[in-house]
């Protein structure tokens, strides 16, 4: 009885032993998963801490490349609207100085220079005289020679007298005459905003395209000058190429001009040819 209790104690020592093995087992196994999940743990938080930097950088520097491009693009839009403007205002204040001027004066002397090239002979001619204007509608200018011919404008009715061939030629005048008679320009220029479309694209250049038909006369170009007579040339082109250039020297603002200067007389013995019919 004793040897079989005795293999029973045994036997039970043996499976407690085993099961207090096993248990150690256990706890270590545990031990080791646990340590090993912390030091994960670590790793992760690490990591993460690593990500939230890199994040924190790269949206700072996102940031940062955000305001500059705000800061370019609002000085972009700045110069944009502004130069636009400012280019206005300087135009206005220009063409508002020029038509001051010329409306103060009544009557004009002075002396031209006139380049005329002409498309169809591809050839440039060149001429130059003197010019009376007197306002409102009454103008006279003499080329010297060798073209040497006298024109005179008073009112509606225009006379040339070709010295040369002691011709006188009669017609009517109009604005769709101006760019034959584009001295005649000088009395008409003291409403340019009306008249006009006008830019400055360049400083003391003003270009004028004509708001209603003006002959054949698709642009005129004013070179202004700061002077008492704001005009130093004038530059017309028309419809088929041609291109007249006219500068102006020697003026004298409000002389006195006697009226008899604007009144034609037909030269002894001339040919005169009626065009105004």
């Amino acid at each position: 009885m004793e040897s079989i209790e005795s293999g029973v104690i045994r036997q039970d020592t043996k499976m407690s032993f085993r099961g207090a093995q096993r248990r150690e087992i256990l706890r270590q196994c545990s031990a080791v998963r646990f340590l090993t999940y912390v030091r994960n743990d670590n790793e992760r938080t690490r990591r993460g801490d690593r990500y939230n930097v890199i994040s924190r950088n790269v949206m700072t520097r996102n940031l940062q490349f955000i305001k500059y491009s705000m800061t370019i693009l609002t000085a972009i839009l700045l110069m944009c609207f502004a130069f636009p403007l400012a280019e206005a205002s300087e135009t206005d204040s220009l063409v508002t100085e020029v038509e001051t001027k010329l409306a103060a004066i009544n009557n004009l002397t002075g002396s031209f220079t006139q380049s005329s090239y002409i498309k169809d002979l591809e050839e440039t001619q060149q001429y130059a005289g003197t010019f009376y204007i007197k306002k409102p509608s009454s103008i006279m200018w003499e080329y010297k020679a060798p073209r040497d011919e006298k024109i005179l404008m008073k009112d509606d009715t225009t006379w040339i007298h070709k010295r040369s061939q002691n011709q006188v030629i009669k017609s009517r005048f109009n604005k769709e005459s101006y760019n034959q008679a584009p001295i005649a320009m000088l009395t008409g220029m003291e409403k340019l905003k009306d008249d006009y479309e006008i830019t400055m694209p360049e400083k003391n250049a003003l270009h004028l395209v004509p708001r209603r038909r003006i002959g054949s006369v698709q642009l005129i170009v004013i070179e202004t000058v700061q002077d008492s007579f704001p005009v130093r040339t004038l530059t017309i082109f028309d419809t088929y190429g041609n291109i007249v250039i006219i500068e102006l020297s020697d003026i004298a603002i409000n002389p006195e001009l006697d009226e008899s200067l604007f009144q034609f007389k037909t030269p002894p013995g001339a040919e005169v040819y009626d065009m105004s019919q």
